[in-house]
């Protein structure tokens, strides 16, 4: 199409689905860290840029009534920021926290594994007690 063309059509025959992009997975704890599981911990799941260290997450999903395995859905629908892109390799951290806070502190089990919108089957393990 060039500038001032008349008679364009524009046929829209292409159906994107919004939940193709979404990460789905298992969160599961390990076997020697079952017995550190709290009564009323809360789990945290987070997605951020592959390399992104700092900052708020892309996306977070917050679990107060858990039961393991977790099966978990994280996508556009979960942003933190209004207007952030929900692509690239990310990481995915998942964490059960003892106080509700969603900063990591002691007692605290948690998790990693590398993923990408549109990833089905991710299993991220919790084998990592946080120290203090």
């Amino acid at each position: 199409v060039t500038g001032g063309q008349k008679g364009v059509q524009l046929v829209l025959d292409n159906l994107i689905n919004p939940s193709a992009s979404n990460i789905q997975g298992t969160v599961n704890v390990s076997e020697a860290l079952q017995n550190k599981i709290p009564e009323n911990g809360t789990l945290f799941i987070f997605a951020r840029s592959e390399g992104v260290k700092r900052g708020p997450p892309l996306a977070v999903k917050r679990v107060t009534d858990i039961q393991f395995p977790y099966e978990f859905v994280l996508g556009p629908q979960n942003i933190m920021v209004p207007g952030t892109v929900f692509e690239g390799p990310m990481v995915l951290a998942a964490r059960i926290d003892i106080d509700g806070d969603a900063r990591a502190g002691p007692g605290d089990i948690e998790g990693f594994v590398g993923a990408a919108p549109g990833d089905k089957n991710v299993a991220l393990l919790l084998n990592h007690l946080t120290g203090s």
